[in-house]
């Protein structure tokens, strides 16, 4: 299996947006997010929020166990990497994201399904959210 580097958005893809506040998750996002980060894939949360808000999500991400690696930072090895220089773009192989352009509404299992065609090798063993992903994706 192909380990990637993941970084997931947090107002309308973890949680729904309802800045300064924060809403309910969205369902299926911490199952997806826990389920990638016990595989071993690399797991930032990236966000526009700071200081005080950022704290709340902190918070937010605590008390819903949703296992992560780093907020809005880029990871020690990606920075050496390239030559030291840490810019302020989180570096990562995947971005989950509701405002990206292609993203009409986030769906965790469609979410979850894309990623592990992308890093799935023939005989790896796939983790049973998988095989329920795969069914709620209407493939075309």
């Amino acid at each position: 299996m192909k380990l990637l580097t993941i970084s997931v958005d947090f107002d309308g893809t973890i949680a729904y947006e309802e800045y300064p506040d924060i809403g309910n998750p969205i369902p299926g996002a911490i199952e997806a997010i826990n389920t990638l980060y016990d595989m071993g894939h690399t797991i930032i949360i990236n966000s526009c929020r700071a200081g005080k808000h950022e704290q709340k999500m902190k918070n937010f991400l605590y008390l819903n166990s949703v296992k992560h690696h780093f907020v809005n930072e880029n990871p020690a090895w990606r920075i050496e990497k390239y030559d030291g220089i840490d810019c302020r773009k989180i570096g990562a192989d995947i971005y989950i994201d509701d405002r990206n352009i292609f993203t009409r509404e986030i769906n965790w299992p469609s979410i979850f399904a894309e990623i592990m065609n992308r890093c799935t090798e023939p005989g790896d063993k796939v983790p049973e959210i998988f095989k329920a992903a795969e069914e709620a994706v209407i493939i075309t």
